[in-house]
C-alpha cells in the first residue's frame, strides 16, 4: 500500500517579517514522531494486551474476564540515530464477549515524556481510545479504531529555533496490526497539527495517512515526497 500524505503549511509573520515558520522537512519529522510512538507503539502493546486478555490474564496477575476493566502502565525508552524516545504510558482495557466468546476490546492510553528527531526535540501529553476486533482464530490481523489527541512543547533545533505549543488530533481507521510480528499491514490514519510559538508565529496542517505494509510509509508534503521508516523514525526526501 502506498502512504498518501497530504500537507498543507501556512506562512506567517514573525517578529522580523514574513518567513515559513516550519519547513516540510520538520513537518515530516513531526508525522514520524507521532507515527514512530504513539501508533507504532501502541499497534505492538495492542498484540500483547489483546493476547493477554483473550487468554484470560493482565499484568497485575488478575484473572480477566469479559465485561471487567483492568489497567497497566509502564515505560517506553529507546535512543536511535533518527529518533530518541522516554515516556510512561497508562492503558486502561475492557474486553467484550458473545457467548463467551472474545469479540472486541475497548482500549484507551495515556502517555507523558519526550521525544526527539533529527530536527525537532518534543516534551507532552497524548491520549487516546480505541476499540479493537479480531479475536477470530481464523482472522491473522487485529484491526484497530479510533483517535488520539497530543499537546506538546515542540522545539526547532537549528535554524530560528523556535518553542511551539503544538496540539495534534489524529485517528486511525481500519489499522490491521499482525498478531504474530506486531507490525503494522495496512489502514489509514488523518493528523490535523496546529502550533503557535510565545512570539505569535503559527502554523497548521492537515495529513492524510496509508501504511505501506512493509514497515515504511510514504508521505508526500506540499509536493515532495519523503521515505518514513516506521521502527527507526528515518525521514528521506526522495529524488
Amino acid at each position: 500500500m502506498v502512504l498518501t500524505l497530504s500537507l498543507f503549511l501556512q506562512a506567517c509573520n514573525d517578529d522580523n517579517g514574513s518567513e515559513t515558520v516550519i519547513s516540510t522537512d520538520e513537518a515530516a519529522d513531526e508525522i514520524s514522531m507521532s507515527l514512530t510512538t504513539d501508533v507504532t507503539d501502541l499497534a505492538s502493546d495492542l498484540v500483547v494486551i489483546s493476547d493477554d486478555a483473550k487468554n484470560g490474564r493482565n499484568s497485575s496477575g488478575k484473572v480477566a474476564a469479559c465485561g471487567v476493566p483492568y489497567d497497566t502502565t509502564f515505560t517506553k525508552s529507546f535512543t536511535g540515530q533518527f529518533i530518541s524516545y522516554n515516556y510512561a504510558v497508562s492503558y486502561g482495557y475492557t474486553l467484550s464477549c458473545s457467548n463467551g466468546a472474545p469479540g472486541s476490546l475497548t482500549y484507551i492510553f495515556s502517555s507523558d515524556g519526550e521525544r526527539s528527531t533529527a530536527r525537532l526535540s518534543s516534551m507532552g501529553e497524548s491520549e487516546g481510545t480505541f476499540t479493537a476486533g479480531g479475536f477470530e482464530v481464523s482472522k491473522a490481523n487485529y484491526t484497530l479504531n479510533g483517535s488520539f489527541y497530543r499537546i506538546h512543547s515542540l522545539s526547532q533545533k537549528s535554524g530560528a529555533q523556535r518553542i511551539f505549543n503544538s496540539e495534534s488530533e489524529g485517528s486511525l481507521t481500519n489499522l490491521l496490526v499482525n498478531k504474530s510480528t506486531k507490525k503494522i499491514e495496512g489502514g489509514s490514519a488523518t493528523f490535523s497539527v496546529t502550533g503557535q510559538s510565545s512570539g505569535g508565529s503559527t502554523y497548521e496542517f492537515t495529513a492524510s495517512v496509508t501504511f505501506n505494509g512493509d514497515g515504511t510509509a510514504t508521505a508526500t508534503i506540499n509536493g515532495v515526497v519523503y521515505l518514513i521508516n516506521l521502527t527507526t523514525g528515518e525521514v528521506t526526501k526522495q529524488p
